[in-house]
Protein backbone atom coordinates (compact mmCIF):
# COMPACT_ATOMS: atom_id res chain seq x y z
CA UNK A 1 0.00 0.00 0.00
CA UNK A 2 1.27 3.53 -0.32
CA UNK A 3 2.06 5.89 1.96
CA UNK A 4 0.28 9.22 1.74
CA UNK A 5 3.45 10.82 1.57
CA UNK A 6 4.37 9.11 -1.58
CA UNK A 7 1.32 10.60 -3.93
CA UNK A 8 1.53 7.29 -6.38
CA UNK A 9 2.87 6.23 -9.12
CA UNK A 10 0.14 8.12 -11.11
CA UNK A 11 1.63 11.35 -9.98
CA UNK A 12 5.45 10.88 -10.85
CA UNK A 13 6.14 9.81 -14.26
CA UNK A 14 4.68 11.52 -17.63
CA UNK A 15 4.17 8.80 -20.36
CA UNK A 16 2.22 8.82 -23.55
CA UNK A 17 -1.62 9.48 -22.94
CA UNK A 18 -0.44 11.01 -19.28
CA UNK A 19 0.50 14.89 -18.25
CA UNK A 20 1.52 15.82 -14.84
CA UNK A 21 0.39 19.24 -14.43
CA UNK A 22 1.04 22.07 -11.48
CA UNK A 23 3.91 20.84 -10.17
CA UNK A 24 2.36 17.28 -9.75
CA UNK A 25 -0.50 17.94 -8.29
CA UNK A 26 -2.74 17.40 -11.12
CA UNK A 27 -2.77 14.30 -13.44
CA UNK A 28 -4.38 14.29 -16.97
CA UNK A 29 -5.29 11.35 -18.97
CA UNK A 30 -6.03 11.21 -22.58
CA UNK A 31 -7.86 8.27 -23.89
CA UNK A 32 -8.69 7.31 -27.42
CA UNK A 33 -9.48 4.06 -28.83
CA UNK A 34 -13.03 3.31 -27.29
CA UNK A 35 -14.45 6.34 -27.20
CA UNK A 36 -12.61 9.82 -26.42
CA UNK A 37 -12.18 10.80 -22.57
CA UNK A 38 -10.05 13.48 -20.83
CA UNK A 39 -9.33 12.16 -16.97
CA UNK A 40 -8.54 14.90 -14.83
CA UNK A 41 -7.20 13.95 -11.38
CA UNK A 42 -6.36 15.98 -8.10
CA UNK A 43 -6.76 15.09 -4.22
CA UNK A 44 -10.03 16.58 -4.19
CA UNK A 45 -11.76 14.53 -7.82
CA UNK A 46 -12.00 12.80 -10.49
CA UNK A 47 -13.00 14.96 -13.35
CA UNK A 48 -13.75 13.26 -16.69
CA UNK A 49 -14.66 14.69 -20.22
CA UNK A 50 -16.47 12.66 -23.00
CA UNK A 51 -15.82 13.17 -26.66
CA UNK A 52 -16.30 11.69 -29.60
CA UNK A 53 -19.15 10.12 -31.92
CA UNK A 54 -19.07 7.01 -30.06
CA UNK A 55 -19.57 8.62 -26.57
CA UNK A 56 -22.73 11.18 -28.02
CA UNK A 57 -24.69 8.13 -29.25
CA UNK A 58 -24.36 6.32 -25.84
CA UNK A 59 -24.28 8.64 -23.76
CA UNK A 60 -25.28 11.91 -25.06
CA UNK A 61 -23.28 15.31 -25.06
CA UNK A 62 -22.85 15.32 -21.10
CA UNK A 63 -19.68 17.51 -21.02
CA UNK A 64 -17.10 17.43 -17.70
CA UNK A 65 -18.64 14.96 -14.75
CA UNK A 66 -16.68 15.61 -11.39
CA UNK A 67 -16.51 12.62 -9.25
CA UNK A 68 -15.61 14.55 -5.71
CA UNK A 69 -13.70 11.34 -3.85
CA UNK A 70 -15.59 12.22 -0.87
CA UNK A 71 -19.09 10.62 -2.82
CA UNK A 72 -16.52 8.07 -4.35
CA UNK A 73 -17.61 4.56 -1.97
CA UNK A 74 -16.03 2.07 -4.30
CA UNK A 75 -15.01 1.58 -8.10
CA UNK A 76 -15.81 -1.45 -10.38
CA UNK A 77 -12.89 -2.23 -12.40
CA UNK A 78 -12.90 -5.22 -15.41
CA UNK A 79 -9.85 -5.71 -17.35
CA UNK A 80 -9.80 -5.56 -21.14
CA UNK A 81 -10.11 -8.71 -22.73
CA UNK A 82 -12.38 -10.29 -25.48
CA UNK A 83 -14.23 -6.82 -25.08
CA UNK A 84 -13.09 -3.45 -23.85
CA UNK A 85 -12.53 -2.69 -20.32
CA UNK A 86 -14.12 -0.32 -17.75
CA UNK A 87 -13.81 1.70 -14.44
CA UNK A 88 -16.92 2.34 -13.18
CA UNK A 89 -17.33 4.84 -10.18
CA UNK A 90 -19.82 3.61 -7.32
CA UNK A 91 -21.46 7.02 -5.63
CA UNK A 92 -23.09 7.33 -1.99
CA UNK A 93 -26.64 6.61 -3.32
CA UNK A 94 -26.28 5.37 -6.72
CA UNK A 95 -27.15 2.59 -8.19
CA UNK A 96 -24.17 0.38 -10.08
CA UNK A 97 -24.64 -1.15 -13.89
CA UNK A 98 -24.98 -5.19 -13.37
CA UNK A 99 -24.73 -5.75 -17.07
CA UNK A 100 -21.26 -5.94 -17.53
CA UNK A 101 -19.70 -4.03 -20.11
CA UNK A 102 -22.83 -3.65 -21.94
CA UNK A 103 -23.84 -1.71 -18.99
CA UNK A 104 -20.72 0.11 -18.83
CA UNK A 105 -21.35 1.43 -22.16
CA UNK A 106 -24.13 3.51 -21.49
CA UNK A 107 -22.93 4.16 -18.05
CA UNK A 108 -22.40 7.79 -17.51
CA UNK A 109 -20.16 7.22 -14.41
CA UNK A 110 -17.99 4.21 -16.43
CA UNK A 111 -14.47 4.87 -18.54
CA UNK A 112 -14.19 2.66 -21.54
CA UNK A 113 -10.63 1.86 -22.51
CA UNK A 114 -8.20 -0.84 -23.95
CA UNK A 115 -5.12 -2.85 -23.38
CA UNK A 116 -3.10 -0.68 -24.49
CA UNK A 117 -4.60 1.85 -21.56
CA UNK A 118 -4.75 -1.06 -19.23
CA UNK A 119 -1.72 0.17 -17.33
CA UNK A 120 -2.68 4.34 -16.91
CA UNK A 121 -6.18 3.01 -15.96
CA UNK A 122 -4.50 0.51 -13.49
CA UNK A 123 -2.72 3.31 -11.45
CA UNK A 124 -5.82 5.04 -11.52
CA UNK A 125 -8.05 2.57 -9.68
CA UNK A 126 -5.40 2.32 -7.47
CA UNK A 127 -5.34 5.94 -6.61
CA UNK A 128 -8.87 6.30 -6.40
CA UNK A 129 -9.22 2.74 -4.30
CA UNK A 130 -6.02 4.38 -1.70
CA UNK A 131 -8.16 8.08 -1.71
CA UNK A 132 -11.06 5.83 -0.44
CA UNK A 133 -9.39 3.51 1.89
CA UNK A 134 -7.36 7.07 3.69
CA UNK A 135 -10.87 8.48 3.75
CA UNK A 136 -12.84 5.39 5.38
CA UNK A 137 -9.77 5.68 7.87
CA UNK A 138 -10.23 9.13 8.54
CA UNK A 139 -13.57 8.66 9.46
CA UNK A 140 -12.93 6.10 11.92
CA UNK A 141 -10.43 8.00 13.79
CA UNK A 142 -13.43 11.19 13.94
CA UNK A 143 -15.50 8.74 15.30
CA UNK A 144 -12.99 7.30 17.64
CA UNK A 145 -12.38 10.80 18.67
CA UNK A 146 -16.30 11.87 18.74
CA UNK A 147 -16.46 8.75 21.08
CA UNK A 148 -14.20 10.56 23.73
CA UNK A 149 -15.32 13.15 23.61
CA UNK A 150 -18.79 11.61 24.73
CA UNK A 151 -17.09 10.05 27.78
CA UNK A 152 -15.17 13.25 28.58
CA UNK A 153 -18.34 15.03 28.60
CA UNK A 154 -20.13 12.36 31.17
CA UNK A 155 -16.42 12.20 33.13
CA UNK A 156 -17.22 16.11 33.89
CA UNK A 157 -20.68 15.17 34.47
CA UNK A 158 -20.06 12.77 37.29
CA UNK A 159 -16.97 14.86 38.53
CA UNK A 160 -19.45 17.77 39.22
CA UNK A 161 -22.07 15.35 41.15
CA UNK A 162 -24.90 15.46 38.14
CA UNK A 163 -24.56 12.29 38.02
CA UNK A 164 -23.53 9.25 39.56
CA UNK A 165 -20.98 6.36 39.20
CA UNK A 166 -23.11 4.01 38.14
CA UNK A 167 -24.75 5.98 35.53
CA UNK A 168 -21.50 7.13 34.26
CA UNK A 169 -20.27 3.46 33.98
CA UNK A 170 -23.88 2.55 31.86
CA UNK A 171 -23.06 5.62 29.76
CA UNK A 172 -19.52 4.64 28.88
CA UNK A 173 -20.60 1.16 27.94
CA UNK A 174 -23.25 2.05 25.43
CA UNK A 175 -20.93 4.87 24.25
CA UNK A 176 -18.47 1.86 23.80
CA UNK A 177 -20.50 -0.80 22.59
CA UNK A 178 -19.54 -3.00 25.55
Amino acid sequence: MYEKEDKMDLFKKEEKGKEILNGGKTVKLRLKPNGKYTVEVDDIAVKVTQRGFMNAVNRGFSGTKTFPFSNITAIQFKEPGFTTGYLQFILSGSLETKRGVSGAVRDENSILFTKKELALMSELKEYVEWKILNKHQANTVNSNNSEADEILKFKSLLDQGIITEDEFAIKKKQILGL
